[in-house]
Protein backbone atom coordinates (compact mmCIF):
# COMPACT_ATOMS: atom_id res chain seq x y z
CA UNK A 1 0.00 0.00 0.00
CA UNK A 2 1.07 3.40 -0.65
CA UNK A 3 0.20 5.75 2.20
CA UNK A 4 1.64 9.07 2.92
CA UNK A 5 4.20 8.82 0.43
CA UNK A 6 5.48 5.27 1.73
CA UNK A 7 5.68 2.06 0.53
CA UNK A 8 3.78 0.18 3.60
CA UNK A 9 3.25 -3.60 4.42
CA UNK A 10 0.23 -3.86 6.02
CA UNK A 11 -0.49 -7.80 5.39
CA UNK A 12 1.43 -10.88 4.73
CA UNK A 13 0.45 -14.22 3.11
CA UNK A 14 3.07 -17.28 3.52
CA UNK A 15 2.04 -20.38 2.04
CA UNK A 16 3.52 -23.16 3.59
CA UNK A 17 4.00 -27.27 3.94
CA UNK A 18 1.54 -28.07 7.22
CA UNK A 19 3.49 -31.44 6.79
CA UNK A 20 6.92 -30.22 7.15
CA UNK A 21 7.65 -29.00 10.46
CA UNK A 22 10.54 -26.89 9.56
CA UNK A 23 8.39 -24.52 7.56
CA UNK A 24 5.86 -23.70 9.96
CA UNK A 25 5.52 -20.01 10.37
CA UNK A 26 6.69 -18.40 13.13
CA UNK A 27 6.31 -15.24 14.84
CA UNK A 28 7.70 -12.41 12.97
CA UNK A 29 8.70 -9.23 14.22
CA UNK A 30 6.72 -9.38 17.25
CA UNK A 31 3.51 -10.49 15.06
CA UNK A 32 2.36 -14.17 15.47
CA UNK A 33 0.70 -15.57 12.28
CA UNK A 34 -3.21 -16.73 11.64
CA UNK A 35 -3.69 -19.49 9.45
CA UNK A 36 -5.87 -19.18 6.64
CA UNK A 37 -8.70 -21.16 5.57
CA UNK A 38 -7.36 -24.30 3.76
CA UNK A 39 -3.89 -24.91 6.63
CA UNK A 40 -1.43 -23.89 4.19
CA UNK A 41 -1.15 -20.04 4.65
CA UNK A 42 0.10 -17.83 7.25
CA UNK A 43 -1.25 -14.56 7.15
CA UNK A 44 0.59 -11.63 9.37
CA UNK A 45 -1.82 -8.51 9.77
CA UNK A 46 -1.86 -5.89 11.44
CA UNK A 47 1.66 -4.93 9.93
CA UNK A 48 3.05 -1.53 9.44
CA UNK A 49 6.32 -1.55 7.99
CA UNK A 50 8.21 0.33 5.56
CA UNK A 51 9.18 -1.63 2.60
CA UNK A 52 12.80 -0.14 1.32
CA UNK A 53 12.13 -0.38 -2.29
CA UNK A 54 14.11 0.98 -4.92
CA UNK A 55 12.81 1.39 -8.45
CA UNK A 56 10.01 1.62 -10.01
CA UNK A 57 6.36 -0.47 -10.10
CA UNK A 58 4.18 -0.53 -13.15
CA UNK A 59 0.17 -0.94 -12.03
CA UNK A 60 -2.75 -1.43 -14.51
CA UNK A 61 -5.94 -2.13 -14.24
CA UNK A 62 -8.99 -3.07 -16.69
CA UNK A 63 -7.39 -5.43 -18.72
CA UNK A 64 -8.48 -5.47 -21.71
CA UNK A 65 -9.62 -9.32 -22.61
CA UNK A 66 -9.51 -8.99 -26.71
CA UNK A 67 -5.40 -8.73 -26.11
CA UNK A 68 -5.11 -11.91 -24.02
CA UNK A 69 -2.73 -14.42 -24.98
CA UNK A 70 -1.87 -17.81 -23.04
CA UNK A 71 1.80 -17.22 -22.70
CA UNK A 72 3.86 -15.17 -20.44
CA UNK A 73 2.98 -12.04 -18.52
CA UNK A 74 0.84 -9.29 -19.69
CA UNK A 75 2.57 -6.14 -20.40
CA UNK A 76 1.64 -2.47 -19.39
CA UNK A 77 -0.44 -1.59 -22.50
CA UNK A 78 -2.50 -4.31 -22.26
CA UNK A 79 -4.73 -2.57 -19.31
CA UNK A 80 -6.94 0.55 -20.05
CA UNK A 81 -5.20 2.48 -16.81
CA UNK A 82 -1.65 2.06 -16.50
CA UNK A 83 0.32 3.85 -13.48
CA UNK A 84 3.67 4.39 -12.81
CA UNK A 85 5.12 4.43 -8.74
CA UNK A 86 8.53 5.30 -8.70
CA UNK A 87 10.36 4.83 -5.10
CA UNK A 88 13.84 5.53 -3.24
CA UNK A 89 13.96 3.41 -0.04
CA UNK A 90 10.68 3.38 0.44
CA UNK A 91 9.66 7.01 -0.32
CA UNK A 92 8.03 7.64 -3.35
CA UNK A 93 9.49 9.80 -5.67
CA UNK A 94 7.05 10.60 -8.68
CA UNK A 95 4.09 9.05 -9.77
CA UNK A 96 2.70 9.59 -12.98
CA UNK A 97 -0.56 8.21 -15.39
CA UNK A 98 1.08 6.48 -18.58
CA UNK A 99 -2.96 5.31 -19.66
CA UNK A 100 -2.38 7.55 -22.84
CA UNK A 101 0.99 6.30 -23.89
CA UNK A 102 0.18 2.78 -23.50
CA UNK A 103 -3.21 3.62 -25.51
CA UNK A 104 -0.98 4.83 -28.43
CA UNK A 105 1.32 1.55 -28.18
CA UNK A 106 -1.88 0.14 -28.46
CA UNK A 107 -3.00 1.79 -31.67
CA UNK A 108 0.43 1.57 -33.07
CA UNK A 109 0.82 -2.32 -32.10
CA UNK A 110 -1.86 -3.10 -34.05
CA UNK A 111 -1.19 -1.25 -37.07
CA UNK A 112 2.22 -3.42 -37.22
CA UNK A 113 0.70 -6.74 -36.28
CA UNK A 114 -1.38 -6.31 -39.69
CA UNK A 115 2.60 -6.63 -41.40
CA UNK A 116 4.07 -9.97 -42.60
CA UNK A 117 5.97 -11.04 -39.79
CA UNK A 118 9.78 -10.33 -39.32
CA UNK A 119 11.41 -13.02 -37.27
CA UNK A 120 13.40 -10.64 -35.45
CA UNK A 121 10.99 -8.98 -34.02
CA UNK A 122 8.70 -12.16 -32.91
CA UNK A 123 11.41 -13.52 -31.32
CA UNK A 124 12.15 -10.51 -29.55
CA UNK A 125 8.59 -9.88 -28.70
CA UNK A 126 9.03 -13.52 -27.00
CA UNK A 127 11.72 -12.36 -25.26
CA UNK A 128 9.73 -9.50 -23.99
CA UNK A 129 6.28 -11.16 -23.16
CA UNK A 130 8.35 -13.94 -20.99
CA UNK A 131 10.61 -11.04 -19.04
CA UNK A 132 8.93 -9.05 -15.92
CA UNK A 133 11.25 -6.44 -15.99
CA UNK A 134 10.30 -2.71 -17.71
CA UNK A 135 12.80 -0.25 -18.54
CA UNK A 136 12.30 3.81 -19.30
CA UNK A 137 14.00 5.03 -22.08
Amino acid sequence: MVENDRLTLRELRVFFDPGNSHSKPRTWEGVTPKYGDNGHIAVYSGLDRLVPFTGGLLLGNGFIEELYEHMGFHPAWKFREVHELVFREGQLQRAADCSEAADKFRKTFAAEALKPPDMNRVKRWIEQTFSLRYERD
